[in-house]
């Protein structure tokens, strides 16, 4: 567990509800839980994500619990999935975090063991019976492959505040069209939901360059989804991208072994053609922003350097699933080279960036 911050401290304090009766605040939650073989006083956190790296901003909520006991009131936007996590400072036990938790705007009940963080039962969210059970029916589909079954379930599930969600986990086995279908079929408190709202501005995108996605990426426009920058700066990639003839998108991670074994050879190629017009732009997955501005400090990484936290592009536009991964892009984003994703996993060899070939690659898209 990380340190917590002055922060995180005064979350706490603000946080800690002892037994007894509690007002459920108004059209807002309240969580009441019991986790037996809790340490005395420890501390819980609800957390945002269930990798958690940084506490000071993923944290939701945070209580001391007595004699396992603890509550947790507030209000969501309809409904919104969590993770509970125990401070592993005080506890001992293999697993910290739980089970995803869907939180919904009522009077709630959480059970479970510390020894079994990752199988807490929650009463009271119909959110989370449909969670359970579309994870059923997707390990369904996964062993049978009969698409009926995930049809089904949409069709019978169009008002649970999960679709969102769902639809986001569809997205390699569904066509763009068949998504949007879902989504606005979906109901309208579900839309407006956190998870749908970033949801609905994915599909919009997608749909704006819908070539990209159904003709595949090659001579495509890619979508101008946005990146952060060192200095906390929200810019688009094609603005970045007009600048120079071509452009390498290079997405990465300071934990990625392959990907900083590749930066001298990127570098030479940089050095070498970068005042005739070629550029780099790298995109890091990384969650934590000293991680990644530290690799680029330790492997001299001269080009532009930005951050996917803000469309998780990587992710969520290109469907991309290993780092490294590039893309070779005129100036008008148009890929020359791509690599195999999601999206298009049938890449011919000759459109494939081969960073072994990068140098006799950037020098033939510069002279095209």
């Amino acid at each position: 567990m990380l340190r917590i911050s002055s922060i995180l401290i005064c979350l706490i304090i603000c946080s800690v509800l002892y037994a007894g009766y509690q007002k459920t605040p108004e059209n807002g939650f309240i969580l009441k839980g019991y986790i037996e073989g809790l340490p005395k006083e420890t501390v819980v956190f609800l957390l945002s994500r269930q990798n958690d790296v940084s506490k000071d901003k993923d944290t939701f909520m945070a209580a001391r619990a007595v004699n396992g006991k603890f509550t947790f009131s507030g209000k969501i936007n309809g409904a919104h999935f969590y993770f509970l996590s125990i401070d592993s400072r005080i506890s001992k036990a293999n697993t910290t975090v739980s089970n995803a938790l869907w939180l919904e705007n009522k009077h709630m009940n959480l059970r479970g063991t510390v020894s079994r963080m990752d199988s807490l039962t929650l009463e009271g969210s119909l959110s989370q019976k449909d969670y359970q059970s579309s994870v059923e029916t997707i390990n369904n589909y996964n062993r049978t492959n009969d698409r009926s079954v995930v049809i089904n379930y949409l069709n019978d599930h169009k008002n649970s505040m999960i679709m969102p969600y769902l639809l986001g986990r569809l997205r390699p086995f569904f066509t763009l069209d068949s998504l949007i279908y879902y989504f606005n079929a979906s109901s309208k408190e579900a839309q407006s939901t956190p998870t749908g709202i970033k949801f609905k501005k994915e599909l919009d995108l997608k749909y704006q360059y819908k070539d990209f996605y159904e003709k595949g990426p090659i001579g495509n426009v890619i979508p101008n989804f946005q990146v952060m920058t060192s200095t906390g700066d929200k810019v688009f990639i094609h603005d970045m991208i007009s600048k120079k003839n071509v452009t390498l998108i290079d997405f990465w991670a300071s934990w990625c072994v392959p990907c900083r074994a590749l930066n001298p050879q990127l570098s030479k190629v940089y050095n070498k053609y970068n005042s005739k017009g070629f550029q780099i732009i790298g995109i890091s997955i990384d969650a934590v922003d000293s991680d990644w501005l530290k690799a680029v400090k330790e492997d001299n990484m001269a080009w532009i350097q930005t951050s996917d936290k803000i469309d998780n592009s990587y992710k969520y536009i290109f469907g991309m699933w290993a780092v490294p991964a590039y893309l070779l892009v005129d100036k008008n984003a148009r890929v020359i080279k791509g690599n195999p994703t999601e999206i298009n996993t049938s890449l011919k060899p000759d459109e494939v960036v081969n960073i072994e070939k990068l140098d006799s690659l950037v020098e033939g898209a510069l002279n095209y």
